[in-house]
């Protein structure tokens, strides 16, 4: 009897010490799931990092500011059209139905002594060949009470954002007369602008904003 009892005290105290013995309330397998549970969590949270890191890594390339055309030494004055090269591809900026002059009217320039006039009763142009503009800046103002209408175009001639009417600037470099058109992603492919018979219209000051 000694034995026996001597033998049971034994065997529990030997089960006491031992991971696999039974248990009842299940405790060994539920400290089993929540160390997988804990690899899982570890786990998304690596994939999160990787995601992150790989958006920080997309794009198509820097957005530069090229310099800015204001029609004083970058084009020759009375030329129509006007063309000339610009950026590091290099691409070029084309003028067309307009001149590159001076009418001494101080509100008609944002810096020097010229502008480009569009001609008054036809569509005037500017192409981007070769140039992935994004964004474009310039000085658009007109004398007297009639003005002309911008609108930047994809390569498919289509609209892109808003188009800007002219200020009657008031002054030399009137800050109410610069405007900025972003293209929000869609590259720009020239600029197209409606000038009515009798209208004097000038832009000046153009700067291109590229992906190079």
């Amino acid at each position: 009897m000694r034995a026996s009892i001597h033998s049971i005290v034994l065997a529990l105290t030997a089960c006491l010490f031992l991971t696999g013995c039974p248990s009842g309330d299940g405790g060994g397998g539920d400290a089993t799931m929540n160390e997988n549970g804990g690899d899982i969590q570890n786990d998304n949270d690596n994939g999160d990092a990787m995601n992150e890191n790989e958006n920080e890594g997309d794009g198509g390339g820097t957005e530069t500011v090229l310099d800015t055309i204001n029609f004083d030494s970058d084009v020759n004055v009375g030329e129509d059209p006007t063309s000339f090269a610009i950026g590091a591809g290099v691409g070029s900026v084309d003028f067309s139905n307009g001149v590159a002059g001076t009418l001494a009217i101080p509100p008609l320039y944002g810096s020097g002594a010229n502008s480009w006039l569009p001609n008054a009763g036809v569509t005037s142009t500017i192409a981007f060949t070769d140039l992935d503009v994004r964004s474009i800046s310039f000085y658009f103002a007109h004398d007297g009470d009639t003005g002309a209408t911008l609108s930047a175009l994809d390569a498919e001639g289509a609209q892109i954002g808003d188009s800007v009417e002219s200020v009657a600037a008031a002054a030399f470099n009137d800050p109410a007369a610069s405007f900025t058109i972003d293209g929000g992603g869609t590259p720009i492919a020239s600029v197209s602008i409606e000038t009515p018979d009798g209208a004097v219209v000038a832009l000046d000051d153009l700067s291109l904003t590229v992906v190079e």
